[in-house]
């Protein structure tokens, strides 16, 4: 089984180093890592042409933006399963693929999540811990959603239900998840550890007017997809207090 490894960046050049040592390092080999870059002009490329650390498949040129560019990554892939490693996130040990591969090897597995971590980028502090928990339709019903970053999908299951919707400006991610969590009859396996490592910040991270445009976004989403969205919108917010509770305790 292989899996594919999709990672976006723009004018990465200060990040994606650790990205690519902490691929490099897994000690699941059969993956393929494509990288689509939108143009970068900081010595993003450069960096990526005189990586060998492990092969990497580059697509590089203007695209419409972060969604666009991992449409562009989808369209590339071809292995059994994907998941998404952007350029300011990490794998949080060698062994990350390895447990994801252990996730699908039955057959039966639709997609696999695990915990997420954001951390400062200078000093690695954790400032935020987002604990998945297994899916649950009625849970997701009422806002639950798997950490992006950890999802891994198989790909025919991508397939069904087509790209991410680029009328979505900030949570088209949230839109496709959506997509294909309400389709049901789904299988899916969550590991309880943390397995990615990511830079705090990012478009659906960066303060109250983002957070305000990305709940617009999702309660479209929701009358597009049939869910209720009092419920799911509320409900999504209200999971989030925990985390920024321990957030502001911890400064």
């Amino acid at each position: 089984m292989k899996i594919t490894i999709i990672t976006v960046c723009y004018n990465s050049a200060g990040t994606i180093g650790s990205t690519l040592r902490s691929i490099a390092r897994q000690t699941f080999r059969d993956f393929e890592h494509i990288i689509v870059d939108g143009g970068s002009t900081d010595g993003t490329l450069a960096l990526i042409n005189h990586w060998d650390g492990h092969p990497v498949r580059l697509a590089n040129g203007p695209d419409r933006g972060i969604y666009d560019a991992m449409n562009k990554g989808i369209a590339m892939a071809t292995g059994d399963v994907l998941g998404f490693l952007n350029a300011d996130d990490r794998y949080a040990n060698d062994g990350v693929l390895h447990t994801i591969a252990a996730a699908f090897a039955d057959g039966r597995t639709d997609f696999s999540h695990g915990d997420l971590v954001f951390v400062n980028a200078g000093d690695r502090k954790v400032t935020r811990y987002w604990k998945g928990s297994p899916f649950d339709r009625r849970e997701f019903l009422r806002g639950w959603l798997p950490p992006h970053p950890t999802l891994y999908i198989r790909r025919s299951l991508v397939e069904a239900v087509g790209p991410f919707s680029l009328s979505y400006r900030v949570a088209a991610d949230i839109e496709w998840m959506m997509r294909f969590l309400s389709r049901g009859n789904l299988h899916s396996i969550y590991i309880p550890k943390i397995l990615v490592e990511m830079d705090a910040g990012g478009a659906s991270n960066a303060g109250w007017r983002a957070f305000l445009s990305a709940n617009r976004d999702v309660w479209k989403a929701c009358r597009a997809l049939k869910v209720s969205p009092a419920p799911f919108v509320f409900g999504k917010t209200a999971r989030k207090l925990p985390q920024w509770w321990r957030q502001l305790r911890a400064h």
